[in-house]
C-alpha cells in the first residue's frame, strides 16, 4: 500500500497488475519444488527491494510498468512461500488446519498493513516518512532473519515398510516402542545414523540410546545382525 504506483489515468492498470502475479506464482511453485522453499524468500525480497527503489524515481508510464511488474512478482514469490510452508507444516503435523492458520495469518497481516497505511496517509499525506518506514522495515527484518529460516521443513521418513515389519511373527516387535519401530525400519533400509537423525529430528546421542535399547530387545549387537534378523523373516 505504501509504494503502490498511483496512476489512475492508466486504464490498463486494472488489467495488467494481476498478470505478473499469476505468472510469478506459477514460477515460484516450480522453484519451490525443484530448488527449495528459501529461494522464494531471496527472490521475493530482491524484487520488492527493486520496486521500492524505482518508486523514488520520476514516475511515468515506463517506471509504472517496471514498478508494477517487480512489485506484483515479489509479492507472488512471498505469498507462495507462505502457502507451501503452511502446507508443509500441515503435512508434518498431519493436520490440515495448520494450512488454514497459515493462510489466515497472512491475510490478517495484509489487512492490518493496509489499514495502517490508510490511517497514516490520512494523517500525514501520501509521501510521508511513516509510509516509507512501514514499507521498508519489514524487508530489513526479513533479511535479518533469513539465516534463522530453514531451507525447508524436515520431511517425515518413509515408513511404508513399517506395516510389513509389524505384521511379522517376531517376538521383539511387540516389545519395541513406536520410535524404536521407526528406527528399525530405517536401519533395515540401510540409512546411516546421520540420515536417521535428520529424518526423525533427533540428536545423535538420542539415537544411540534408542539403538542400545533396540539391540538389547532384539538380542543382537549391531545393525547388521538386526537387519539380517528382519531379512530372515521377510523371506
Amino acid at each position: 500500500m505504501g509504494v503502490y504506483p498511483l496512476f489512475s489515468s492508466y486504464i490498463i492498470e486494472r488489467f495488467y497488475n494481476v498478470l505478473p502475479f499469476v505468472f510469478s506464482a506459477i514460477t515460484a511453485g516450480i522453484i519451490a519444488d525443484r530448488k527449495g522453499r528459501k529461494y522464494l524468500l531471496y527472490i521475493g525480497i530482491a524484487l520488492l527491494g527493486l520496486s521500492f527503489t524505482l518508486y523514488s524515481f520520476t514516475l511515468n508510464i515506463l517506471t509504472y510498468f517496471l514498478i508494477q511488474t517487480l512489485l506484483q512478482s515479489g509479492w507472488a514469490f512471498l505469498d507462495v512461500f507462505v502457502w507451501v510452508i503452511a502446507a508443509d507444516i500441515a503435512v508434518q503435523k498431519n493436520n490440515s488446519y495448520y494450512y488454514t492458520y497459515g493462510i489466515a495469518s497472512m491475510v490478517a497481516g495484509v489487512a492490518l498493513g493496509a489499514f495502517l497505511s490508510v490511517v497514516v496517509k490520512q494523517l500525514d499525506g501520501i509521501q510521508s516518512f511513516p509510509i516509507s518506514l512501514m514499507a521498508y522495515l519489514p524487508l530489513f527484518i526479513a533479511v535479518a532473519l533469513l539465516g534463522l529460516i530453514p531451507e525447508t521443513l524436515p520431511k517425515k521418513p518413509d515408513l511404508s515398510e513399517l506395516i510389513e515389519i509389524e505384521n511379522l511373527d517376531i517376538p521383539i516387535i511387540e516389545k519395541l516402542t513406536p520410535r524404536e519401530k521407526e528406527i528399525a525400519v530405517l536401519l533395515y533400509k540401510k540409512l546411516s545414523n546421520k540420515e536417521i537423525c535428520e529424518l526423525l529430528c533427533i540428536s545423535n546421542n538420542t539415537l544411540k540410546t534408542h539403538l542400545r535399547n533396540l539391540y538389547h530387545k532384539a538380542g543382537v549387537s549391531n545393525r547388521k545382525e538386526l537387519r539380517e534378523l528382519f531379512i530372515e523373516f521377510l523371506k
